[in-house]
Formats: structure tokens, C-alpha cells, sequence
């Protein structure tokens, strides 16, 4: 399987959960597993598990965004939005709990921090999960305008 091909198999995942949990809001959340990525790789992690919405370049152009309600935000403006320093805290905790976001149907962007927890080993759930997202927010900040 070539890697953009593996691209659009996690981007339909991505989006099958994200529909079956707008649709089922008042039921539990369902964690799905996902393809480990190194955990050290920001850019990795992208192409995997943001890239399918947001772009391979950040610009909200992924091969899922048009079918989505509202455009996903263009992850190469987050410092633009906040004065020119980019927000590391929103970010991290953006991707480690989600966010109320009308993109995505009725309610949340995929939350990685549990996502994460699906591939981590049990003893080291909450350090890999953090790992992972300081690395990607990591990546975020390189890929700013």
C-alpha cells in the first residue's frame, strides 16, 4: 500500500469516527485504534492523523474538507491569530482533550489525546500521549506563516 494511499485510508477512518460520533452524541465516546506513528515524529502524526482535513501543507485543503460543513481551520495561521506567537497551550490542549467545532458535524474534532491512548502501551499511556502531542504541536509551529 503507498503511503498516500495509507493517507486516505486514515483520513476515511478519521471521518467515519468523526460522523458516527456526531451522529451518536449522546452516547459514549468510541476510541478507535490507529496505525502508530513514532512518537517523536511531528510530521509523521500529521500526514497520519491531521492531514486528511487540514492538508498535507496545513492550508484546511485535505481530501476530506470539502465534505465538511465548515472549512477546518489553516493550521499555518495560528500565530498570525494570536498576535505572532504561536499558541503552544491552545494547541496542546486542543489535541489533548479536542474542541466544541462545527467542522467536524455536531461536536468535537477528533480528541488524539484518547486516540493516542489506543496505541500506547498500558504502562505508558499519559507520557506517550503527551510526547506525541508536544511533538505535533512541535511540527504546528514549524509549518507557521
Amino acid at each position: 500500500m503507498t503511503k498516500l494511499s495509507l493517507m486516505y485510508v486514515l483520513a476515511g477512518v478519521v471521518f467515519v469516527a468523526a460522523s458516527a460520533t456526531a451522529q451518536h452524541a449522546t452516547q459514549q465516546r468510541v476510541r478507535m485504534p490507529l496505525k502508530s506513528t513514532p512518537s517523536t515524529s511531528g510530521p509523521q502524526m500529521y500526514a497520519a492523523y491531521c492531514s486528511g482535513c487540514h492538508g498535507v501543507k496545513g492550508r484546511s485543503d485535505g481530501v476530506i474538507a470539502p465534505v465538511l460543513r465548515t472549512q477546518p481551520p489553516d493550521l499555518t495561521l495560528l500565530s498570525q491569530k494570536y498576535g505572532g506567537v504561536f499558541p503552544y497551550g491552545h494547541v496542546m490542549s486542543v489535541l489533548r482533550f479536542g474542541t466544541r467545532n462545527p467542522v467536524h458535524g455536531s461536536a468535537d474534532m477528533p480528541i488524539w489525546g484518547e486516540m493516542f491512548q489506543t496505541i500506547s502501551g498500558p504502562s505508558q499511556i499519559d507520557v506517550e500521549v503527551r510526547v506525541r502531542i508536544v511533538h505535533l504541536a512541535d511540527y504546528l509551529k514549524k509549518i507557521q506563516r
